[in-house]
């Protein structure tokens, strides 16, 4: 178990970890990036609940532009 914020700068540390990695397809090079979604959750939330809001922190993520973090409830 961590906090948001020490899920925040681990999950922003495998993003850049991703970022400097490249990929050769069909002669090809390609980059990776990931975004996450992160959300808290504690012994009173219900599983489902967390899943949810990690899911629109993700979504969150993509609209403000691919390749980081947001944790539910960042503005």
């Amino acid at each position: 178990h961590c906090d948001t914020e020490a899920a925040r700068r681990l999950f922003t540390e495998i993003a850049e970890a991703f970022g400097q990695l490249t990929f050769n397809c069909n002669q090809e090079t390609f980059a990776v990036t990931l975004s996450a979604g992160v959300a808290a959750i504690n012994d009173h939330s219900a599983g489902d609940d967390a899943i949810d809001a990690a899911d629109q922190a993700l979504y969150q993520r993509k609209r403000a532009g691919r390749n980081g973090v947001t944790v539910a409830g960042d503005e």
